[in-house]
Parts: C-alpha cells; structure tokens; sequence
C-alpha cells in the first residue's frame, strides 16, 4: 500500500509540472496572435491530454531529466545497527573459535541474543518515516475524495441533462431530415446522423457523435436558410467530435483539480469549437448571414439557467453570442486548412510526437524511492547511504523552510518597498524605471517620498514610468510635484503628468492647468479641458471657450461637455456655429448643451439635425426639441413622426406623449 501512494504521489506531481509546462505553452502560443485557429484548436487538445502521456511515459520508463527529484520512503538509522552488527557476525575466513570469541556472556538460564530478532528490528521504520508515510497516505486520500466528489457532480449533472432529454421525438418528416441527409452527403460525413427535438432546451446540441436535437422553436420559429445553418453548425460539431472532446476535458477538468490551466485549456476548446464549427457552417451553406440571425433568433430562446455542464450547444456559451454574430455578419474566417490529406496527418503526429518527448526527456519530474530496508538485506554492510541520504533531504526541507522566512512574499512587505526604493537610484535606467512600475502596481504610500524624489529623473522614460506610480498610489503629496512636470521638455511626460492628476481635481487651480491648454499635443489639451470643468471654477470659461474653435474636434467637444458643467452661457453665434460643426461629437455636445440651456436653442437649426448623417446627433436632436417647450418645437416633433430612422421616429412619438 505504502509503494501504491508512493508511486500514485510521484506520478500526480510529475503530472502538475508537465501539464504546467504544455498548458503553458498553449496559453503563450495563443497570445502570440499569428497561429490559426485550427492549429490552435489542436495545441490546446495536445496540452490538455498530453501531461497524461508524458508524466506516465517518464515514469514508466525511469527517464530522470536535470532538476527531477524522489519522493523519499520511510528509512532505517542502519549505522547503529552495522556497529552492531560487527560484533556479533564473525567476518569470512575467520575460526570457530574466533567467532566464539565475539559470543556474549551471559549468566543464569539467560540464552545468547540470537540473529533473527535484530534482524527484524532492523527492518522497523523510524518515527519520522512513519509520520512521512503517513502524510503521503492523506494527500493521496485528499486528492482522491475531492477528485471523486467532483466526477460525481459531473456525472449527475450530466444524468440531469438526460433527463432533461428523455422524451425527445425522432423527427423523420417534413424539410428537416432532408436538409441534414443532403448537408451530410455534401460534406462526406458517412455516418448516420439522428436528428430529434425536445422542449425542454433552449439552443440545439450535438449530443455524442451522431445525434443533432433541436428546441421544438426551432421547428416553426426559424426560416429555411437559417434551419440550414443551425444544422450545418451542429453537424460539425459531430464531424470534429466535439461532444467527447467537451467530455474528456470537463473530467480532466475535474480529476486534476489541483491544476486550474486545465480549466483554461477547456474554455479555450469550448471557445475555438464554437467558431470554427461557425465557420465550417457558413461555408457549407454559402452564406453566414442566415447562421448569425439564427444565432440572434435563438439567443431569445436561451434560459435563464445553462444546462449545468458544458455541452456543444450552438449558443450555450452566452458571452461568445455577440462576436459569433459579428464575425459571421462582417464575413471573417479562420484562417486554416480545408482538408486534411495524410501528409498533414503525418506531419501533426509526428509535431506532436517530437513535442511530447521533448517533455518526457527535458521536462523535470517527481519519482518514487523504494521502501524501507528489507528484511533480508545484508545486516552485515557497511554503507550508511540511506541515512546520509534521509538526514540530506531533511536538512534541505529545513533550509527551504528557513529560506522561505528569509523571502517573505507579501508585496507590501517594507523588506520589498525598501529593495524597489533603492532600486530608484541604480545607474541603470530601464532598472529605475521598472522599479518605479513596481512601486505603482504595489500602491504603497511609503514610496510616495522616494517618487517624488525621483519625479526630476534625467531619463524621460523614467519620468513617465514615477508618473503612472503615483497617479495609481493616488496621493495627495505628489501633486506640487506632477503640476511641475506640466511644463516638461517630453509631451509623454507631460501627458502622463496630467493624467495622474485626473483624481485630484479639487487640490488644483486653473492657473496650474493652463499651460496644458496650449500644448502641442491635441490629447493634452483634450485632457486639460476636462480638468478644468471637473475643477469647477468659472475662472476656466474664457479659456475653454477659446478652445471651442480648437482644431481637435476631441478638444472643441470635452471643452463644451466642461462648459456645460460650469454652466457657462454661450452667445447665439458660438451655439450655431457649434451645432454645425463637421464632427459628429461636437455636434451631439452641442445639442446635450442646448438640453441644460432650452432657451438659447434655435428650433429651425436643431429641425434640421433631426436628419443628420449621424444616428446619435438625430437622436439628441430629438431630446432637444422636447426639452425646448414651443409650438415650433413641437410641430418639428410631429415632422420627426415620418423620418425614415425608426429610433427618432420611437423618441418623437415619446416625446409627444410626455410633452403636453
């Protein structure tokens, strides 16, 4: 038994580092962003399944790469016992009478020791082996309850699912079954597929590898093109064996709990099945238009509850549904192969196969020591291997134990701080400036003084990098400190500068702000007109009035949103010109203005902006008229009644209704 947990033990921990190390690789790879989602697919299946292969096959055949280490067993203190053992068995060649002379004396009725009870003492483990042994038995026990208790669970919800199922109806008549029969001709899936319809779903589901079951809506709800998406979608979900994949994952999911990339690795599957079956759905069928109204249509059939384990359903993954729906609509694919051929068969096994021994030989593993000293062992050696060996990983566990209070791993440990501190001074600068990341990402005040210390840093890299620290710290005392970087010779910093003061708004003045006004840099002056109408000081009028005419349109509408804060009034002549305004933006502002300010709006401009080229300006357009109260007014409401945008036409009958 004691072998058994030994062995189970070794292989769990050699299974975390390798899958560790492949899910890992799966994850990089698809941040790299130049791999197709095909391939992808596939890398993530290798990763999930592969630790599996590669810790069995590294144990199996005792592969020992560099950095693997044992799992010790409970061992004997046999250096007593060899001292021992030298007085009592005479060495070869030596006499009978030689061997008398080692005998012990005894007296009485005492008889001499015999061999055999040593013998059996030595095969006694010590308390410390016992106690190990006894560790190893609950963590193998612990893995083994929580990793049944979970199957179990999925099995259930799994049964639940059946049930759910049960009364589902074999649909054999009308267009459905001819659609499918000709859509698995045309693709060469051989195999029949069963195609059924139950009430009890929401969306349509691949059940194992030849079943499609439908929701009974779907049967009535849906036009002819989009019941031939829908099928198309789910019968390559059967065609790419998606339903066993989704299995095999949540159960590996489950099983090795203790390794949350698996869960990762599931998601990722689920994720890239979902647009590739889309895809191959929309190129079967020829069009992706009638599968993404399929998907929107279906998407209000969908329950409040998920069907309780992932599944490959059309839309089960709720938060895909709005890009499914874009990518079909603007017509973008998956870039990959349209047919395997046996040579890029031989090539994915034999990329997989180099890929996983290259983890069996390189990749570090856990492996099992034998149990304790035999019975049968000599009593006579002279080696006390196994105790310097016990007593060395003993004194390592005790080092790793100590180092571990050394290195305190709190971020807000002062020991970090002061380290990240004094790394602000280093003759380096792309050292000073990660120091000063780190001390921002830590938002620990106690670095505020050495930031700003470090605010006049001769490197403008620098000096961004203390900017963003302290504007994400958030205090107060650096505020002197960012206003002066203001007028800096970088616009980085200078931009960076500004937007660290973004929460300050009450510890400035207008003057302070200012100089950003005029600054070369459009975004700088954009962000300096919001932080004048957050200051709240009608001081900041004329100026942001001045940049009404700014030729950043970004700039022209945050000064008009920040005018419209202070409640600044605006001549006839500057509203008009702002309500024609070649952007969209300044032109919506415009019209939120004239929302606050209903007596200085001009009916006949904002009638004329109900037909803008821009849906939101229409919109505003129409909250302005009802917020202006005249009979000219409302007769530019009744016109809006026959606009050929169904929004203005629904905000102008509301605002009819509510305007008496």
């Amino acid at each position: 038994m004691e072998a058994m947990t030994r062995t189970a033990l070794a292989w769990l921990l050699t299974y975390a580092i390798h899958s560790t190390v492949l899910l890992a690789l799966a994850w990089l790879l698809s941040r790299w962003g130049r791999l197709s989602m095909h391939t992808l697919d596939f890398i993530w299946k290798l990763a999930l399944v592969g630790g599996l292969l590669t810790s069995t096959l590294q144990l199996g055949f005792n592969v020992r790469p560099f950095g693997s280490f044992a799992l010790e067993g409970a061992r004997l203190p046999v250096a007593s016992l060899v001292d021992r053992s030298s007085s009592i068995v005479p060495a070869a060649g030596s006499s009978h009478e030689q061997a008398k002379e080692h005998e012990p004396v005894v007296s009485g009725s005492t008889a001499m020791a015999p061999a055999t009870p040593l013998v059996a003492a030595a095969a006694t483990p010590t308390p410390a082996g016992s106690r190990r042994v006894g560790i190893e038995l609950l963590l193998f026990a612990a893995w083994a309850v929580v990793a049944l208790v979970l199957s179990l669970v999925y099995v259930a919800r799994r049964l639940m699912l059946v049930g759910r199922l049960a009364n589902r109806q074999h649909i054999t008549e009308g267009s459905l079954p001819v659609m499918l029969d000709a859509l698995r001709r045309a693709v060469g899936f051989r195999s029949h597929v069963a195609l059924t319809s139950v009430n009890t779903i929401s969306s349509p589901v691949a059940l194992g590898l030849h079943e499609i079951c439908v929701p009974e809506a779907a049967l009535t709800e849906l036009t002819s093109d989009e019941q031939r998406g829908l099928l198309a979608h789910e019968l390559a979900h059967l065609a790419r064996r998606d339903p066993v994949w989704l299995d095999v994952a949540s159960l590996i999911e489950r099983v090795f709990f203790f390794q949350p990339l698996n869960r990762l690795a599931r998601q990722e599957i689920q994720r890239n099945a979902e647009f590739l079956c889309d895809d191959w759905a929309a190129e079967r069928t020829g069009n992706g238009l009638p599968l993404a109204h399929c998907l929107a249509r279906v998407a209000e059939w969908i329950e409040a509850s998920p069907v309780g384990v992932p599944v490959a359903g059309m839309a089960e993954q709720r938060s895909l549904l709005v890009t499914r729906i874009a990518r079909l609509i603007e017509g973008r694919r998956a870039e990959g192969r349209r047919a395997s051929s046996p040579l890029s068969r031989v090539l994915t096994i034999a990329t997989a196969t180099v890929l996983l021994s290259a983890v069996v030989a390189a990749a570090p593993g856990v492996r099992r020591t034998h149990g304790p000293v035999s019975s049968s062992a000599s009593i006579g050696s002279t080696t006390d291997e196994p105790t310097v060996r016990l007593s060395a990983a003993l004194d390592e566990a005790d080092e790793e134990r100590h180092q571990d209070r050394r290195e305190p791993t709190d971020a807000d440990d002062p020991a970090v701080i002061t380290a990240l501190i004094a790394r602000l001074k280093d003759a380096d600068a792309s050292v000073r400036r990660a120091a000063a990341g780190s001390l921002g990402n830590l938002r620990s005040k106690a670095a505020v003084p050495a930031l700003i210390a470090a605010i006049d840093d001769a490197n403008k890299d620098v000096r961004v990098a203390v900017c963003e620290a302290l504007g994400h710290i958030g205090d107060a005392r650096a505020v002197p400190s960012l206003t002066r970087l203001l007028t800096d010779a970088s616009p980085e910093v200078r931009q960076h500068a500004l937007d660290a003061l973004d929460d300050f708004a009450e510890e400035l003045t207008v003057q302070q702000i200012l100089p950003s006004t005029q600054d070369a840099r459009a975004e700088t002056r954009a962000k300096a007109a919001e932080l004048l109408g957050e200051i709240g000081d009608r001081d900041a009028i004329p100026t942001l009035q001045r940049l009404l005419s700014d030729a950043s349109e970004d700039v022209r509408s945050t000064a008009l949103e920040s005018l419209c804060e202070l409640k600044a009034v605006l001549s006839a002549p500057q509203i008009a010109a702002l309500l024609s305004d070649a952007s969209a933006d300044v032109r919506h502002a415009a019209l939120e203005y004239v929302k606050e300010q209903p007596t200085l709006g001009n009916v006949a401009t904002i009638r004329k902006m109900v037909s803008d080229a821009d849906e939101h300006v229409r919109e505003a357009a129409i909250e302005a008229l009802a917020e202006l109260r005249s009979p000219e007014a409302r007769t530019a409401l009744r016109e809006a009644l026959n606009s050929s945008d169904p929004a203005v036409r629904r905000r102008a009958a509301e605002a009819l209704g509510e305007r008496p």
